[in-house]
């Protein structure tokens, strides 16, 4: 059983909170994050598969920087939190939910109009990133070194011709649909005991931010 897509999104916002607040607080918003997904079900290689970007990132950070390495895994340590954050949300939550719930904290109409028309054409146009990157891998694109920036350049340029015009026929699709800024809202936010689990992750993330904040500890 998922979580309320607001208590979902409490605690990952607590989450990247503790993150941002040390870099011993962005430990502890890793481990938590990593836990409170085991808790609730998410496969460990999927997590694993959504996370490896920042994964990745976080391992050339520690590679090209090697000077200074204390401060650098500090800064490294709290984009990782940071990031991880929102991977273990959409883990979690499906992104009409995700939509929902920030409506229900006030999200405006235009907001909840930009993260609908995302919604509906993200798929697409990283379905069409991977054509084109496959298609310039079979014709050598990116076979040498000299190639790289061109080859690049033509798959971004690609790519984002297809979201600005996905983009534009999405936006056309709602409005002829009578679209006004709102998706159905959620069930009245209340208590309940299947999600004792995650209050009690929010109650220790927001109690390592506070505490990584508020000087009365040092």
């Amino acid at each position: 059983m998922t979580p309320d897509p607001r208590t979902a999104l409490v605690v990952s916002l607590l989450a990247g909170l503790a993150g941002l607040a040390s870099a011993r607080g962005a430990s502890f918003a890793i481990v938590g994050l990593v836990l409170w997904a085991s808790l609730r079900g998410v496969p460990p290689l999927r997590l694993l598969r959504r996370a490896l970007p920042i994964v990745s990132g976080l391992l050339a950070m520690l590679v090209l920087v090697p000077f200074a390495p204390a401060r650098v895994l500090g800064v490294a340590l709290r984009g990782f939190a940071v990031s991880l954050a929102p991977v273990v949300l959409g883990c979690l939550v499906s992104w009409s939910g995700l939509i929902a719930a920030l409506q229900g904290f006030g999200l405006s109409r235009p907001g909840v109009a930009f993260l609908v028309i995302l919604a509906r054409h993200t798929v697409t146009v990283g379905e069409e990133a991977r054509r084109a990157s496959r298609a310039l891998v079979v014709r050598g694109g990116f076979s040498r070194a000299g190639n790289l920036v061109s080859s690049t350049a033509i798959l971004v340029a690609r790519v984002m011709d297809v979201a600005l015009h996905r983009a534009e026929h999405v936006a056309q699709a709602l409005t002829l649909r009578g679209f006004e800024g709102r998706v159905p809202g959620l069930l009245p936010w209340r208590p309940r005991l299947a999600e004792a689990g995650d209050y009690l992750m929010a109650l220790v993330l927001g109690a390592v931010a506070v505490a990584e904040v508020v000087p009365w500890h040092r």
